[in-house]
């Protein structure tokens, strides 16, 4: 018989699996079992045993237990809390339950039926083997009894012992992207990361809908967003409604035209790291596809690399059909995460729709039924009536310019608690100069105050330092802003390069000098971009005639700018800038525009000058000719010659004259240096 000295390992190791209180009792009872053994007779080791506190019936029972089973047939099976199976089932019982797709309580029956009507379950035999194992001594009947179920085979102790994870239940009823979430987080730290150095893009629905010109009923709205990881800063987004195709009748969302502008405003008006950066994109909406990775790489000069966060489609096993593929969200989490918080702060926002079906308002079922039946309304009316009509959901630019106001603010907040943070230094120490104000001012200010101002501030602080002094978190604007002055950016002339031939536009130049164009996605309001100061990439500024067809590409993420190249050619010209709307009641606006239209003139005006001088010096000689004509100088050949002829007879005359007295001389004349005291000499010769 086994006792505790002689246990051999795979005993120890089975036994280490029982609780201790269980350990315990099979020790004791082994110990009075081999003093049983040793006496001199079983009954009097029984009455011995008895006499230590033991039920003669119990101890008895638990004795030719121990001599069959050994130390296993002392195990309380109601302490240890469930029963082992003699024949192990565990595998089939949950490949039973991986094929219902719902119960697996139904699962087992359906392997109850199938064990009693005699299938072969690998590894365990039919119906006959398992019952020959567990009773031995009993013949095997012809049939399989309808209640026949093995030991440790009820429903409630193979779903203890055996029953399906909560990961397998995912997994093989849902799917491996659903039971990804039962996985363990791949945690990544900000600390060490620079600004600018890793950009995440992603989509993301708006929960409510919006109207929209040329939609039939209210739609969706979806977003695309750029976030820095390092700051946690949405620094750049765009939204689209969904739209209705009235051709085809298909819905239209976002598309890889979008992405393009996104990564290419991102690049070129933003920025990134000057070590390099990655931008971490998906395989859907926010896709890039391998040719323009291959362009921004190039253009970069391979700084900017691609990565993306990986699609969930594989099956479970082997033999299953794949599942529709989707990203893998966990590798954007800190875009997903801060999704949800947009999701937050705009929830006050009309016509919301919940977060999922299940939360959904029941009232948006006849909201939309009336916001329909009004934009029906607003198309019979004229444009100033069905201006004044009150919508139950937002028009959608107006929608935009909320969320903006939103997103600014979501950006601007110290409240929050991102993760590493405090470990990047990204905080800041405030004071007050009492407890009862609400104004708080940053530490670094008190450096710039008097000597004695500073130490009395210095040590009330100091005195107080709870009440009069805080430390805050900076904000992701803040974080932000403080890494883009060292941004690197690719030039202006890589715009349509990135945007490609897709997006261009043929355009021709008005008279006016303008370029206008019109996108009710870009904005209700029509665009004008002056192409008579076009800034090439040298910096200069350069005209470009009125009715000259050209290629121009704008934009929507900054539509100040408007870029021009050679329709034929593709070849850069150059930037334009936008020719502004300005307010009849924004005077300085106004002035500065003027200002524009002035300089416009000026330089308009300018080669028309430089044709005009040959006819200012011919109207400047005529002035003069006939000023002199008047006055009685020489204008003809005869009279110079004459002229002449008089000066070369006054100088002979001086060389035969002598040299006259000073005084007399000054008395009857005076020849000054411009020769007019010559007319008492020679009288009438110089009258004009």
């Amino acid at each position: 018989m086994n006792s505790p000295a002689t246990l051999s390992t795979t005993d120890i190791d089975e036994m280490a699996q029982l609780p201790l209180e269980v350990r315990d009792e099979i020790f004791e009872l082994i110990a009075v079992c081999e003093q049983i053994d040793a006496a001199a007779s079983v009954s009097a080791g029984i009455r011995e045993a008895r006499a230590n506190g033991y039920k003669e019936s119990t101890i008895k029972r638990k004795y030719y237990r121990w001599k069959k089973f050994g130390w296993r047939g002392l195990v309380n099976n109601a302490k240890v809390g469930k029963q082992k199976a003699a024949i192990d089932i565990g595998d089939v019982y949950k490949s039973y339950c991986e094929q219902n797709q719902r119960s697996s309580r139904e699962a087992w029956r359906q392997m109850m039926r199938d064990f009693r009507n005699g299938k072969l379950f690998p590894e365990v035999g039919t119906w006959r083997e398992v019952w020959a194992a567990e009773h031995p001594d009993i013949a095997t009947p012809e049939r399989c009894p309808n209640d026949y179920t093995p030991r440790g085979w009820t429903y409630s102790n193979l779903q203890k012992s055996c029953g399906l994870s909560k990961y397998e239940i995912f997994a093989s009823r849902i799917g491996r992207g659903r039971a990804k979430d039962l996985l363990p987080s791949v945690y990544s730290t900000r600390v060490g990361l620079q600004v600018g150095a890793i950009y995440m893009f992603d989509d993301m629905w708006w929960d409510m809908k919006v109207n929209y010109p040329g939609n039939a009923r209210a739609q969706r709205v979806i977003e695309l967003a750029a976030v820095d990881v390092a700051s946690a800063c949405r620094f750049a987004w765009g939204a689209k409604p969904r739209r209705e195709d009235l051709d085809t009748g298909k819905m239209k969302n976002l598309n890889e035209c979008d992405m393009r502008q996104m990564l290419a405003h991102v690049l070129i008006n933003v920025g990134f790291h000057p070590d390099g950066c990655r931008l971490i994109v998906e395989h859907g909406t926010a896709a890039a596809s391998d040719d323009l990775e291959g362009l921004i790489g190039r253009l970069s000069q391979g700084r900017v690399t691609f990565e993306r966060s990986g699609i969930i489609s594989a099956p479970v096993h082997k033999g299953l059909y794949c599942g529709q593929p989707r990203g893998n969200y966990k590798r954007k989490a800190a875009l997903e995460s801060q999704h949800s918080l947009c999701h937050t702060v705009a929830a006050a926002l009309q016509g919301q729709i919940g977060k999922d079906r299940d939360h959904a308002p029941e009232h948006m079922y006849g909201l939309e039924q009336y916001n329909t039946s009004l934009l029906k309304v607003a198309a019979a009316l004229p444009p100033e009536r069905a201006k004044l009509l009150m919508m139950p959901v937002l028009d959608f630019n107006r929608a935009v310019a909320v969320m903006g106001d939103l997103y600014r603010e979501m950006n601007l907040r110290t409240w929050h608690n991102l993760e590493g943070w405090e470990e990047c230094g990204y905080t800041a120490t405030e004071f007050r100069l009492s407890p009862m104000s609400d104004e708080w001012l940053p530490m670094e200010s008190i450096t710039d105050l008097p000597a004695d101002e500073y130490l009395m501030i210095y040590n009330a602080i100091h005195s107080m330092p709870e009440k009069l002094s805080r430390t805050v978190n900076l904000s992701p604007q803040h974080v932000f802003d403080s890494g883009r002055s060292d941004f690197v950016r690719l030039p202006k002339s890589c715009m349509p390069q990135i945007l490609g031939n897709r997006l261009a536009v043929m355009k021709t130049i008005r008279e006016d000098g303008l370029i206008t164009y019109s996108n009710q996605e870009f904005g209700p309001n029509e665009f004008r971009y002056l192409a008579r100061s076009v800034r090439d990439v040298n910096g200069f500024s350069i005209a470009l005639n009125p009715g000259r067809k050209v290629a121009v590409h704008i934009n929507p993420f900054n539509t100040d700018e408007c870029f021009i190249s050679d329709p034929d050619s593709g070849a850069y010209i150059g930037l334009a800038e936008r020719w502004q709307t300005v307010g009849k009641l924004d005077v300085e606006a106004l002035e500065r525009q003027a200002g524009r239209q002035a300089k416009i003139e000026s330089k308009l005006r300018a080669p028309m000058a430089r044709r005009g001088a040959k006819i200012i010096k011919e109207r400047t000689e005529m002035l003069r000719n006939n000023l002199s004509v008047m006055r009685g100088e020489p204008i003809t050949e005869e009279d110079k010659s004459e002229l002449v002829r008089i000066r070369k007879n006054k100088e002979s005359a001086d060389s035969f004259l002598t040299e006259p007295d000073p005084d007399m001389l000054a008395e009857e004349m005076t020849i000054d240096d411009s020769g007019e005291g010559f007319c008492d000499i020679f009288g009438s010769e110089f009258d004009n």
